[in-house]
């Protein structure tokens, strides 16, 4: 066991004691040490990790205190989620005979385990995030991990540490992959702004929300990531939208200003991945415009027909779970894709992998996500600032994953859901008080003597 194995792994068993005697310190402990959850030592069960134990112990101490859990209005969604995926793959067991080299049936499987474990973030975190004080903290700890996750990418960046890094010239920190990392920063970014602008902190950790921010924006860049550029410019405009719109028209300015006037200004770095987008590189897909971009954006291009065209042959429940990995060789070969590859979109995946019961499921989630942001920006509570950040960390996501399948990677996702967990507790007590407080006044109004009569 190497010496970062052993303190991931310290770290770990920590969280485990925390989530078990106090959970609500667990859950904080949870956010900041799942960076490193990829350095613990993995045990020789398969689809048995870190993660596994983690979640399940969390889950576990909620039920034996009989934590409240989530109503069906927000969490059927996530239980269907579970239930098309499982089915997905179970779609794919039936056709697919292990033919790839590194994936069987039970492999798959241990994907779908990983894709799905996650999730449980939301339930563990609704769990301990009743008070308004706990859910603070939350956003706190958030903050934290966007701090930490921002000053490993610059070091990493800076001194080439990882193998991705270096072979790309990418800043991939603790996630090990620059895509994930900048989505990850885009998603979380706005929470240092949102907790600045509430003003109830001391100036140490004002300074620390400057901190996370600012070098969270500097490590974005590094990553080289134009998908998280993308997503971030996105979760700016949609929270100034709702905060302060005079901001969002002089943004929406310095934005223009930037891409046309000032672009020339703008470090050569970025200049040389924007440019790159709109040069044909040595692999050249045919089908149209696909032929006009650098090879990363052409494959998007072919993999999005090859994920109609899977659509098409089967529109109700898909092809199964991998099967866009699986067949881009068979539905690709027209466009001169002829590697296995994996769709790089989440409608694409949905429609390809199941159907019509996967748009569904995905478009249903997507509307009690913005329900449960927008009832919680309208409720005019103390909050309600929170329901703008999650409505605009949601649509920074959702640009993202017209271009990627990153959300799924459980380094990322887990923080989604931790997120959607903590701004769904906020909606339920926000309508819990406000249900509440209609009661009383309704009960003071008949009180004998109080109508003035």
């Amino acid at each position: 066991m190497t010496a970062s194995g052993a303190v991931a792994a310290a770290g770990m068993i920590l969280v485990l004691v925390l989530l078990a005697l106090r959970p609500t310190l667990g859950i904080l402990a949870l956010a900041l040490f799942y960076p490193f959850n990829e350095f613990v030592p993995r045990a020789p069960i398969p689809g048995v990790n870190s993660e596994t134990l983690i979640l399940t112990v969390a889950m576990l101490a909620g039920f034996a205190r009989q934590a409240p859990l989530p109503p069906l209005r927000i969490s059927a969604p996530i239980v269907a989620y579970f239930v098309v995926i499982l089915f997905g793959w179970g779609i794919t067991a039936t056709w697919y005979s292990n033919e790839m080299f590194g994936l069987t049936n039970v492999d798959n499987l241990i994907k779908v385990k990983s894709l799905l474990f996650p999730t449980l973030a939301f339930f563990v975190v609704y769990f301990w995030t009743g008070e308004a004080a706990s859910r603070r903290r939350m956003l706190e700890a958030l903050t934290y991990t966007l701090l930490l996750v921002a000053i490993a990418a610059i070091v990493d960046w800076v001194f080439k540490l990882s193998p991705v890094t270096r072979s790309l010239g990418r800043a991939s920190g603790l996630i090990f992959n620059p895509n994930g990392l900048g989505i990850l920063i885009a998603m979380l970014s706005v929470i240092p702004l949102l907790l600045y602008r509430q003003g109830r902190s001391n100036v140490f950790k004002r300074g620390v929300f400057v901190a996370a921010y600012t070098l969270g924006m500097i490590a974005l860049v590094l990553t080289l990531s134009r998908k998280a550029w993308i997503s971030v410019v996105v979760v700016h405009a949609v929270w100034f939208f709702y905060v302060n719109r005079r901001l969002l028209v002089a943004g929406g300015v310095a934005f223009l200003v930037t891409l046309t006037l000032a672009y020339s200004f703008l470090p050569q770095v970025i200049q040389d991945r924007i440019g790159e987008t709109f040069e044909p590189g040595q692999t050249i897909y045919q089908g149209g415009i696909a032929s006009r971009f650098e090879s990363s954006t052409a494959e998007r291009i072919v993999l999005h027909r090859v994920g109609f065209q899977m659509f098409a042959d089967s529109p109700i429940w898909g092809h199964g779970y991998s099967s866009v990995l699986i067949l881009t060789p068979r539905y690709g070969a027209r466009y001169g894709l002829l590697r296995n590859r994996n769709p790089h979109s989440i409608p694409v995946k949905a429609m390809a992998e199941n159907g019509l019961l996967g748009l569904a499921t995905l478009g249903w989630m997507v509307l009690v996500l913005f329900l449960v942001g927008r009832r919680l920006w309208r409720s005019g509570g103390d909050e309600r600032a929170l329901g703008a950040a999650f409505l605009a960390s949601c649509a920074g996501v959702g640009i993202s994953s017209l271009a990627a399948t990153t959300i799924e990677d459980h380094q990322v996702s887990i923080y989604f859901w931790m997120l959607f967990g903590l701004v769904a507790r906020a909606e339920v007590e926000g309508r819990r008080e406000a249900y509440a407080g209609d009661e009383a006044r309704e009960f003071h109004t008949k009180l004998p003597g109080e109508s003035g009569g």
